[in-house]
């Protein structure tokens, strides 16, 4: 399907950019930290488990894949 662009958007979206990159720099905004899990992709289903059981909570889970740095 073709959804041709809307200019109130793109306005919208500087702007979210404008604020976001503030509040980031301001530490008013911050990330969840990052806990980096093990086994890969494999490791992946271990997360969604955790995920499941409610034993994640306040992180953002990250596993690294052969071959990436």
């Amino acid at each position: 399907m073709d959804m041709p662009a809307k200019p109130q958007d793109f306005e919208f979206a500087k702007t979210f950019w404008d604020l976001a990159t503030k509040l980031i720099a301001s530490q008013q905004l911050t990330v969840h930290p990052a806990k980096v899990g093990s086994g890969g992709l494999e490791g992946v289903l271990d997360g969604l488990n955790q995920l499941k059981e409610g034993k994640v909570s306040g992180v953002k889970l990250v596993y690294k894949i052969a071959g990436q740095v």
